[in-house]
């Protein structure tokens, strides 16, 4: 959602995220998310300059985890180059989509 608030029209919607790790401990939840694009031009506008988006989206991500989850969230995130997502029924299903 952050993702795409931030950004707007500059990133088409071929962006997906990919919790790889989640785990809860007594008093902060650690997740790491990989949020994948469909080309290298896509990467960078992601991330943005100096990784400003990149935190904006963190951040804002976060407090909304942490007021859902109603403790510490640390959230680590990383944007990768997964070509053709949308096309291949493997990585629909590895994202959670139905056959």
């Amino acid at each position: 959602e952050k993702i795409f608030i931030l950004l707007k029209e500059e990133l088409p919607y071929s962006c997906e995220v990919d919790i790889m790790q989640f785990v809860e401990e007594e008093k902060i939840i650690r997740i790491h998310a990989d949020i994948y694009v469909l080309r290298d031009s896509q990467k960078p506008i992601v991330i943005g300059a100096q990784g400003k988006n990149l935190k904006r989206i963190g951040i804002g991500a976060r407090k909304d985890l942490e007021t859902f989850f109603g403790k510490q969230v640390y959230l680590e995130t990383y944007v990768k180059v997964r070509e053709n997502w949308r096309d291949e029924k493997k990585y629909l299903k590895s994202f959670g989509y139905p056959d």
